[in-house]
């Protein structure tokens, strides 16, 4: 709040409307202020000529809120029989964000042809919205051959064969297939198999 005026602006009144789609982090608020339903209401107070004071808060966007929709926050404030509207907007982008890692355990420079590699996929969906119908393929490693029925997701074993349950290995091309389908925001898993070295 600016006061650029020659007298002290006494008894300011701000409300703040917040819009909808996001939530008030009510321990961010600096000054403290009343809170009905969306609406800030700050106390009375007073700014001096030439003289200003910062009004803050912290707000999180809801996952529930409508990607590339702007939203406008409405401040009024009064003071001295004078009313002032003042607003600000953004453009919230509500997507999945999907991560992949992938490690290997039991790698070394003393491995031999007939030991075996556990490789590890680590995936997570850090967005806020839900990451729909992941599939994910990785294509078995040159020299190295994969091992059957080794598949676990979430430490659940599952088969090898296509149609029967989420994973799948597919010979003809090497390649280890998996449908993690829809993975809600925050979510996140694992997935392990087995490679012996030819």
């Amino acid at each position: 709040v600016i006061n650029s005026g020659s007298v002290s602006a006494i008894s300011v009144r701000v409300t703040d409307t917040l819009p909808t789609g996001i939530t008030l982090l009510t321990s961010t608020m600096n000054p403290s202020a009343g809170i009905n339903g969306r609406v800030i209401t700050y106390s009375l107070f007073n700014v001096g000529a030439n003289d200003s004071l910062i009004i803050s808060y912290k707000a999180v966007i809801d996952s529930s809120i409508i990607s590339g929709t702007t939203k406008i926050n409405t401040a009024v404030i009064n003071t001295n029989g004078l009313t002032k509207i003042v607003t600000a907007s953004f453009t919230p982008l509500n997507r999945p964000l999907f991560t992949l890692k992938k490690t290997v355990n039991g790698s070394n420079n003393k491995m031999r042809p007939g030991d075996t590699l556990v490789y590890t996929l680590t995936y997570s969906n850090i967005g806020t919205a839900t990451a729909k119908d992941v599939f994910i393929t990785d294509l078995t490693p040159e020299n190295t051959e994969y091992v059957s029925g080794t598949v676990t997701i979430n430490n659940i074993l599952k088969t090898d064969a296509a149609l029967d349950d989420e994973a799948s290995y597919n010979r003809e091309i090497n390649t280890l297939q998996i449908n993690i389908g829809n993975v809600l925001p925050g979510n996140s898993g694992t997935i392990k198999f087995k490679v012996s070295i030819r």
